[in-house]
């Protein structure tokens, strides 16, 4: 591996005179950074950031704390917080609590002890825990940035995207369709009140609840299997016992894609028989035949304005908490129609 000391050597500058032009510290002709750079290309010298910043008393280092690194939502927000923080000179650590509730604070204690400059935190099911752990990070300095906490807090920086639009988006559709028998395809997660998925779900049965025209919903809330099983297995029943239904909403695109493959096992056709529509807009949804209906969530453009909102901080210490929401959106599709 190159050192600096070797840089110095091939570029005839002293150790000090390379450092300045390394970390852009100090004064430096332009012809000595010429030479620096010109020994560095030539020498391939790789510099430890990581080291460096930890002489500053200061990190290039977030932190990404959320439940599931498998789920569409998270690995696209976290690859979208990456993406965007290292175009600013930081590099990121993911880590996942994989749903257990204890590994939250312990996971947090690992990430400050790697000195983290800063925080994203999307809690999950763990939003029970928020506040005192942004009294926590307030207390001992540390930036954060709160991801779909609900209710999210004042004095923290928050930013979500707007469930409640997303989920009166896919009910209208149907209605507008002409559907008035209507079953919900719901993960166990939506028994945790201040989950997105619960959001979603009470959003549909106040609306159904609140409508001119008689909405009658059958609910299905479990999901113990994976997503995809949950839709299928849970279709197939759900139709047998309420075959005058004649759409579904899945709560996610792994659901709904189930719920299709579950109306084809009963000999049944989409969107001929059965209309479909999911929540997402993950790869899946553009992918099945027929393709999938369903409710866009800017999931790359919330992992950007959580990374741009993690900045601001560093840039301006005094700067007051503030909350961003996102609108998602209808994509339609070819599995609903009209009644």
């Amino acid at each position: 591996m190159t050192t600096i000391t070797q840089i110095a050597e091939h570029a005839g500058v002293s150790i000090a005179t390379v450092s300045r032009v390394v970390n852009g510290t100090g004064y430096a002709s332009a012809e000595t950074k010429r030479k620096v750079q010109a020994a560095i290309a030539a020498l391939d010298y790789r510099p430890n950031t990581i080291a460096s910043s930890m002489r500053r008393q200061e990190s290039r280092i977030i932190g990404v704390l959320q439940t599931d690194h498998r789920t569409f939502f998270n690995s696209t927000f976290a690859d979208s917080v990456e993406a965007h923080l290292f175009k600013r000179g930081y590099v990121t650590i993911v880590s996942n609590t994989m749903g257990r509730h204890s590994q939250l604070e312990q996971r947090v204690d690992y990430l400050l002890g790697m000195r983290v400059a800063g925080l994203l935190v999307r809690p999950g099911a763990h939003v029970d825990q928020v506040p005192d752990l942004a009294r926590r990070l307030r207390k001992m300095g540390v930036a954060s940035v709160f991801v779909e906490t609900f209710p999210n807090h004042p004095d923290q920086f928050h930013v979500q995207i707007n469930n409640q639009v997303g989920a009166g988006l896919a009910l209208q559709h149907l209605i507008e369709l002409g559907h008035r028998q209507i079953g919900v395809l719901a993960p166990i997660d939506t028994g945790q009140e201040n989950s997105s998925h619960a959001h979603r779900l009470h959003e549909i049965k106040r609306l159904a609840r609140e409508h001119p025209h008689d909405i009658h919903l059958e609910v299905v809330q479990d999901g113990g299997s994976s997503r995809f099983e949950f839709g299928r297995s849970e279709t197939r029943k759900l139709l047998r016992r309420r075959p005058q239904l004649s759409a579904l909403i899945g709560l996610t695109d792994q659901i709904a894609v189930g719920a299709m493959h579950g109306v084809r096992d009963l000999g049944l056709s989409v969107p001929e028989d059965i209309s479909i529509v999911g929540y997402d807009d993950s790869d899946v949804a553009r992918s099945v035949h027929p393709r999938l209906t369903t409710v866009h969530q800017p999931v790359e453009a919330l992992g950007a304005s959580a990374a741009a909102m993690l900045i601001d901080q560093f840039e301006d210490t005094q700067l007051p908490a503030r909350a961003l929401v996102l609108s998602p959106r209808l994509i339609v599709r070819q599995s609903s129609a009209a009644r």
